[in-house]
Parts: structure tokens; sequence; C-alpha cells
């Protein structure tokens, strides 16, 4: 339903790998590529790995560096900055991109953080492989009534979100806040609150 929606844009994600996020789209970076890039809820950024901004021609901007933010980590990174990031109809100007070393297998050249997701819902339909994007003031009020929903609550820290979403989740007996990162493959915990679970229990004994 969403993807029939006016402005809404349609486009097929590479085949399902256990080992990889499933969410792969195509990009054009400054009007070159396409560039392949994992849609990550997870990470603050939107980032480029170094053999990519290789192929694209630019250069860190060596005086210019970010935080970013991820499931289980805090790094700083240097920037691409200026770049101008096209998902199908969607242009996203002058932005800055973060620089991450090349990783192994290459199966994508970078990452589209939550500083670009945050204007856009998005929805995979499993059925076709398929991502549909749709930017949020293009959505009517009631397209999502017969959904499930959850919160958005505060990060554990009580600090800024920086557009990456977190709700409750049950694990075990315990409720706990969870973030929503399209970027891992498995839902995972930490060992604090896999305690609340009889099976992880016994699996970590």
């Amino acid at each position: 339903m969403l993807g029939t929606l006016p402005g809404a844009y349609v486009t097929p994600t590479p085949p399902i790998d256990p080992e990889l996020s499933p969410f792969l789209v195509n990009v054009m970076l400054n009007d070159q590529g396409p560039f392949l890039m994992m849609v990550d809820t997870g990470s603050s950024r939107t980032a480029l790995f170094d053999s990519a901004a290789e192929e694209l021609g630019i250069s860190i901007s060596a005086e210019t560096t970010v935080l970013v933010r991820g499931l289980d980590s805090i790094v700083e990174r240097p920037v691409f900055k200026g770049i101008d990031l096209d998902l199908g109809p969607f242009r996203f100007d002058d932005i800055d991109l973060v620089g991450l070393p090349d990783r192994e297998p290459p199966n994508f050249q970078g990452i589209i953080g939550a500083d670009v997701l945050r204007d856009l819902v998005m929805v995979y339909d499993a059925d076709k492989q398929a991502m549909i994007f749709i930017r949020n003031e293009d959505v009517p009020a009631n397209t999502f009534r017969r959904w499930g929903e959850a919160e958005l609550i505060p990060p554990p820290s009580g600090n800024e979100t920086y557009g990456l979403a977190f709700v409750e989740a049950n694990i075990g007996f315990r409720r706990v806040t969870a973030l929503i990162d399209s970027g891992s493959a498995l839902s995972v915990s930490n060992w604090d609150t896999a305690l609340f679970s009889i099976q992880v229990r016994i699996l970590r004994n």
C-alpha cells in the first residue's frame, strides 16, 4: 500500500544474506554511481568507505571530524564535506559523509545513516525484496492506523538520540531499552540483560 502513494520510491534490494543486512540500496553521489549502500538506522551518520571515496574522486577534510554513534561504540572519524546524495527521487544536498576504512568482504560501499533517514518513512517488503521510501510529509495521517506501533523512548543515558530510534522490549522477565538497528543481521543483548533469560543463563554457564 505504501508503495502506491504519490511520491513513494520503490527499489529492489539484493537477495537476503543471513550474514549481512538485507537493506542494501543504490544511491548516486555527486551525480556519479550508483554506489551500493546499507540502510542503517543504528548509525547516527551517513558514511562512505575509503575505496568508494577514491572511486568518487573525493578526499578527506583534514580539519573536520565528527562523532559517529552506533550500537556499541562512539568513534571520532574524519569527513568528506559537501556531498550530494540521491536516493531515487530524494536529493540530499551538501551533506557530510563520514570516512570509514574499507571492510572485508566489500559487500557494499557505504552506510545511509539516521541523518538522512530521519526525513523518510521506510518499509521493507520481504515478499518483493524491495525497500519503499517516502518523505514524512507525503504520508497521509491514516496510512498506518492498522499497523502495530511502538512508542519511541529516550536512550538509557538520557542524552540526545542523534536520530536513533529506541523502544522498550521484553527480554526474559525484564523490560529493557532496545535500539532499532536495520544494519544488524541479528538481535543482540548485553550479558546484564541476558541474565533475565533462563536459556541465555544456561548458555553462558
